[in-house]
C-alpha cells in the first residue's frame, strides 16, 4: 500500500506539469478524493497493462505505432526499466504527503499564459524538489508510465506527445538527497541523454531543446536563509562583465536580464505571507541548445509567482557559458 501511496503522490504531481492552470482548482480541492481513487485505479491499470504486455504473440499495428503512449519494449527492457525500490524509510504521515502536494499546487496556480514556458520551467523544477523530499528511492520506467495512465483516466484526459516523448526516454528516476541537498537523477534508455524539444521563439533566437545528459545529478537548493536571499539577490542585481573589452552590443547580450526581476526580487524574496519559495538548480552535463548556439547551464533559479505589482514577470533566470563567454538570462517568451 505505501508503494501506491508513494506512486500516487508521484503522478499526481507529475501530472501538473501538463495540466496547467486550466484544472489545478479541482485538483487543489479534491486532492485527499483523487489520491484514493488514483490508488486503486492505479492497480487495476499496472494488472491491466502487465495482462497485455504478457500476450506477445500479435503484432503492432500501424496505430498502435503511431500511438505515443505505446512503447514497444523487449522482455529485457521490461526487466532491466521496471526497477522502482525504496533506499530508506517512506513511511512519512499521510499530511506529510498532502503538505508535499500542496507545495506543488501553489506553484502550479503560478502558471501564466504570459511567460509559459518560464513558468513550466519553474514549475518543472518544483514538482521534482518535492517529490526527491519524500526519501531515497527510484521509479521505473513501467510503473511510471502504467501510474500516469492510471491517473489521466481518473482526470479524464491525455498528455501531449511532448510529454509523452520524454516519458518514453527514460528507464527510472532516482530521488534522494545528497550534500545536504534534494537531488534528482535520469536515466535514459538510450544511455546518452534525455531531450526536451521546446521549438520556441527566445529573443532574436529560437529555443530548440533542452538536453541532460543520462544519469546527471540535478541538485536542487531551498532559497530560506537570509544568507541564501541576499545571494540570490547579488545573483539577479550584478552584471557579467567579460576579461576583456566588448562592444556595448556584445555586453547586452551577456546580460539579458528582465528588469522586473530586477526590480521586485528583494520583495519576492522577503514577503513574509508567500506561498511560494525560490529555488538553486545546479546540473553538470546538461545545456540549452539554440538555433545559433548551445548554452552550457551553470545554474539556475526558479521563482514561481514572481511579479511586479499585479503583472506576471519571468520566473526562470540562468547563467550559462557559451564559447568563451559566460552569460546570464532570463527566459522571456
Amino acid at each position: 500500500m505505501m508503494k501506491e501511496k508513494l506512486l500516487t503522490l508521484i503522478l499526481t504531481c507529475l501530472i501538473t506539469l501538463t495540466f496547467g492552470t486550466s484544472c489545478s482548482n479541482g485538483l487543489e480541492s479534491n486532492f485527499e478524493d483523487i489520491s484514493s481513487n488514483t490508488i486503486s485505479t492505479t492497480s487495476e491499470t499496472r494488472q491491466t497493462t502487465n495482462d497485455v504486455t504478457r500476450d506477445d504473440d500479435s503484432d503492432p499495428t500501424s496505430d498502435d505505432l503511431n500511438d505515443p503512449q505505446i512503447d514497444i519494449l523487449t522482455d529485457d527492457d521490461r526487466q532491466r526499466d521496471d526497477i522502482s525500490q525504496a533506499f530508506s524509510n517512506l513511511d512519512i504521515p499521510q499530511d506529510k504527503l498532502i503538505l508535499l502536494a500542496r507545495g506543488i499546487f501553489n506553484s502550479m496556480l503560478a502558471v501564466r499564459q504570459k511567460y509559459l514556458i518560464s513558468d513550466n520551467i519553474a514549475l518543472t523544477v518544483m514538482v521534482m524538489r518535492y517529490i526527491a523530499e519524500i526519501g531515497e528511492f527510484e521509479i521505473g520506467y513501467n510503473d511510471l508510465k502504467t501510474s500516469l495512465q492510471g491517473f489521466l483516466e481518473i482526470a479524464n484526459t491525455t498528455l501531449s506527445n511532448d510529454i509523452w516523448d520524454v516519458v518514453n526516454q527514460l528507464k527510472k528516476i532516482k530521488f534522494g538527497t545528497a550534500k545536504g541537498k534534494f537531488y534528482v537523477q535520469l536515466f535514459t534508455k538510450n544511455d546518452k541523454k534525455l531531450v526536451y524539444r521546446i521549438d520556441e521563439p527566445m529573443g532574436d533566437d529560437i529555443l530548440e531543446t533542452l538536453e541532460i545528459k543520462n544519469k546527471t545529478m540535478i541538485y536542487f537548493e531551498d532559497i530560506n536563509t537570509d544568507e541564501k536571499k541576499k545571494e540570490m539577490s547579488a545573483f539577479v542585481k550584478k552584471k557579467i562583465k567579460p576579461i576583456f573589452f566588448l562592444p556595448s552590443s556584445w555586453f547586452k547580450k551577456l546580460n539579458q536580464v528582465h528588469e522586473g526581476i530586477k526590480q521586485n526580487i528583494d520583495i519576492y524574496l522577503n514577503a513574509e505571507d508567500s506561498k511560494f519559495m525560490a529555488v538553486k538548480v545546479t546540473a553538470k552535463d546538461s545545456k540549452i541548445c539554440l538555433k545559433s548556439r548551445k548554452i552550457k547551464l551553470r545554474e539556475l533559479y526558479a521563482m514561481p509567482g514572481i511579479k511586479d505589482g499585479e503583472s506576471p514577470i519571468p520566473s526562470i533566470i540562468f547563467k550559462g557559458k557559451t564559447g568563451l563567454f559566460s552569460l546570464k538570462a532570463s527566459i522571456d517568451q
